[in-house]
């Protein structure tokens, strides 16, 4: 047996994976209160679970592959369970999702349609560093600073206006919202903040 007693459940804290049966998920709510799987959809066995132990589903659009009239119609469907949508997983690198700042720019209004659509809040893009050396006009993008800087400004260059985005990790501190500079980011009940016209905690 595992035992997670000593762990304090935070809304930060979530999980992947694709369980076997729904006496793992169970176990693991005793720490996290979220959890992913690389997708956009869950398996329904796990929904009685989810609800007696409280645990959301976070849909991920991994690339900017993307249906989103069936994104759209699935949160809408599901959204018992689904507060929040991660988007792009590591742009930044040629093996995961592998977009440019100027490619997501361009999809990012999609992305913003369905947080409309569903009132879910967007999180990402999940950004690290990279050693692909992926560049667009010259600019190295190893660094998710360099990538997320190049996006912001892209997408101000294409729409004219700020974006809407959320972080769960250091860059939050970067790009929140001005307003927001105070914010405790080691209170475990605050996960990230937006910029612009959106500041929230989860």
């Amino acid at each position: 047996n595992v035992y997670y007693d000593y762990v304090l459940r935070s809304y930060k804290k979530g999980v992947c994976g694709n369980f076997s049966n729904a006496a793992e998920l169970t176990g693991l709510s005793k720490g996290i209160h979220w959890w992913y799987n690389w997708g956009a959809n869950f398996d329904t066995k796990y929904q009685d679970t989810m609800n007696q132990e409280n645990i959301d589903y976070m849909p991920l659009l991994f690339n900017t592959n993307v249906d989103v009239d069936s994104v759209i119609s699935y949160i809408k469907n599901n959204i018992a369970s689904i507060d929040y949508i991660a988007v792009l997983n590591e742009p930044n690198h040629i093996a995961q999702s592998n977009t440019t700042p100027r490619q997501a720019a361009q999809f990012w209004v999609q992305v913003e349609r369905i947080a409309a659509a569903t009132d879910v809040k967007i999180v990402g893009p999940a950004l690290t560093w990279s050693g692909d050396n992926m560049t667009e006009d010259e600019v190295n993008l190893n660094d998710p600073i360099a990538w997320m800087d190049k996006f912001i400004q892209e997408f101000k260059n294409l729409y004219g206006r700020e974006l809407t985005y959320g972080f769960m990790d250091i860059l939050a501190q970067r790009y929140a919202n001005p307003q927001n500079q105070n914010a405790n980011f080691d209170d475990p009940t605050v996960w990230y903040t937006f910029p612009s016209t959106r500041t929230e905690g989860y």
